[in-house]
C-alpha cells in the first residue's frame, strides 16, 4: 500500500501543472482506477488457480500457467506503474527545476529592482535639472523661448519613463510571484521555461502511448479476452488429453474485467484529448524557444556561481 501511497502523491502534484483536462484525468485515475484496483480487483482475483477434472499431475498447474500467463492483478499493477512512470520522472524533474527558477525570479527581482531604483535617482536629477535650466532661461529673457519649449519635451519624456519604470516594478513583482505552471510556460508574460511545457506534452504523449500499449498486449497474452469463460478446456502437456477446467466466480471477474476495461479506456481517451487540447503549435513554440531559460540566464546567476571558474572536462 506504501508504494500506492506514493503514486497517488505525484499524481496529485501534477495535477498542479495540469490543464482543466489533465485535472480531469488526475482526479478520474486517482479516485477511480486506482481505488478500484486496490480495494475490489485484489479480491475478486485472489483465487486464481483452476480446478481441472483430472489427476495427472502438474495437469492443473500447466493448465492454470496457460490460461493466465500472467497474473491480472499483476498485468494491472504493473500497467499502472508504468502509466504513472512518465508523471513520476517529470515530477522529479519540477521539484528540481521550481527551486531554480524561484531562485531566479527572485535573483531578477533584485537586479532590476536595483537598475530600476538607479534610474529612478537619475530621472529624478535629470528632472531637476531640466527645471532649473527652464527657470533661468525665463529670469533671463522674461519670456518662454523656443529653448523651453523643447525643454518641455524632454521634461515629458523623462515623466514618462518614470512612469514607465513605475509600471514594470509592479508587473515584474506580479510575475515573480505567480505559480509556477509548465502549461502557462508559454504563456508570454511567464517567466516559466518552454522547458516545463515540453516536459509536460512528453509526459501526457509517453503515458498515452503506455496505456494504449498495455490495452493492445492484453488481448495479446489473455484468450478469455473482457469475457471469463466459466469452463476452459486444455490440452497442455502434460494433460493425456483435452481436459476441462472450471473458474471459481466467472461472471463477477466478468464484471470486474469490464469495468477495468471501460476505466482503461476512458483514462487513454482522457489523455489523447488532452494532447489534442495542448495542441501541436505550442509544443513546436516550446521547442524552438528551449534554450530560453531564465535559471540558465548569467545575469541571474548565484553570486557563488559567478565567482568559481568551470573547466571543461
Amino acid at each position: 500500500m506504501g508504494g500506492w501511497h506514493a503514486v497517488e502523491g505525484f499524481i496529485s502534484e501534477a495535477g498542479k501543472h495540469s490543464t482543466w483536462a489533465g485535472k480531469f484525468y488526475n482526479t478520474f485515475f486517482d479516485v477511480f482506477r486506482l481505488l478500484f484496483l486496490v480495494s475490489i480487483v485484489d479480491n475478486t482475483f485472489k483465487d486464481k488457480k483452476l480446478n481441472c477434472d483430472t489427476k495427472m499431475p502438474g495437469c492443473s498447474q500447466m493448465c492454470t500457467n496457460r490460461f493466465l500467463p500472467i497474473d491480472v492483478i499483476v498485468f494491472w499493477a504493473i500497467q499502472i506503474f508504468t502509466v504513472c512512470l512518465p508523471t513520476v520522472i517529470y515530477m522529479t524533474y519540477v521539484v528540481h527545476k521550481t527551486k531554480e527558477i524561484k531562485d531566479a525570479r527572485a535573483r531578477r527581482e533584485e537586479v532590476e529592482g536595483k537598475a530600476r531604483e538607479k534610474r529612478k535617482i537619475e530621472l529624478t536629477f535629470e528632472k531637476k535639472f531640466i527645471k532649473a535650466c527652464k527657470d533661468e532661461i525665463i529670469l533671463t529673457d522674461g519670456h518662454i523661448v523656443a529653448e523651453t519649449e523643447q525643454m518641455e519635451f524632454v521634461l515629458q519624456d523623462v515623466e514618462e519613463e518614470a512612469k514607465m519604470l513605475e509600471e514594470d516594478a509592479e508587473i515584474v513583482e506580479k510575475v515573480c510571484k505567480e505559480e509556477i505552471m509548465a502549461t502557462k510556460a508559454m504563456d508570454r508574460s511567464s517567466m516559466t521555461p518552454p522547458k516545463l511545457f515540453l516536459g509536460y506534452f512528453s509526459m501526457v504523449l509517453c503515458r498515452t502511448l503506455i496505456e494504449a500499449g498495455f490495452i493492445s498486449f492484453y488481448f495479446k497474452i489473455y484468450i478469455f479476452d473482457l469475457v471469463m469463460p466459466k469452463i476452459y478446456y486444455c490440452d497442455a502437456t502434460p494433460c493425456l488429453s483435452k481436459t476441462a477446467c472450471f473458474v471459481s466466480r466467472p461472471n463477477e471477474k466478468t464484471y470486474v474485467l469490464h469495468i477495468m476495461f471501460i476505466l482503461a479506456c476512458f483514462t487513454l481517451s482522457c489523455s489523447i484529448f488532452e494532447l489534442l487540447n495542448l495542441g501541436l503549435s505550442a509544443p513546436i513554440k516550446a521547442w524552438k524557444n528551449r534554450h530560453k531559460d531564465i535559471t540558465n540566464d548569467p545575469r541571474y546567476a548565484p553570486e557563488e556561481h559567478t565567482l568559481i571558474p568551470t573547466f571543461a572536462a
